[in-house]
């Protein structure tokens, strides 16, 4: 059996987090005298407001709702367990589920591209494991699993 995880980093959670709260308390604090009492110059108020708390709200979705991954890997079988802050879920997948286990390239703009390895499912969905930075590592943990996977 061969079990790794893919973790959201705690730290990279709570910085989401109070970039969250202050993009929403912040305008809400500064701006809202200039919201009561009603003047000509509430809706423009409102209008910078409401996209502050749009900004802020997809601040705390991500740190809310990102997943840290656990799989584990027996013969004819992979388990997957995604964990965020509001749920747990396991999904289960046979052998024949799997389209393909494949390594891909990351490219980045300002840094040597990183490799990760996809698990391809017939219905879609694409799991990812974590980035390495050479390619031939990520090519042996592909192999890894497609063995572990096959028994």
């Amino acid at each position: 059996m061969l079990e790794f995880e893919t973790q959201f980093h705690p730290a990279i959670r709570a910085v989401l987090l109070v970039f969250g709260v202050f993009a929403i308390a912040m305008p809400a604090w500064q701006l809202s005298p200039a919201l009561w009492p009603l003047n000509a110059v509430t809706p423009f108020f409102l209008v910078i407001m409401l996209g502050a708390f749009s900004v802020g709200a997809a601040f705390i979705s991500g740190a809310v709702r990102s997943d840290a991954l656990r799989w584990r890997i027996a013969p004819g079988r992979i388990e997957l367990e995604r964990t965020n802050m509001l749920r747990r879920r396991t999904d289960f997948f046979s052998a024949a589920d799997i389209e393909a286990i494949r390594v891909v390239v990351n490219t980045w703009d300002s840094r040597a591209d990183t490799y990760r390895v996809e698990v391809a499912l017939c219905n879609g969905a694409k799991f990812h494991t974590q980035d390495y930075d050479r390619r031939q590592a990520a090519e042996d943990f592909a192999r890894r699993i497609a063995e572990t996977l096959r028994g």
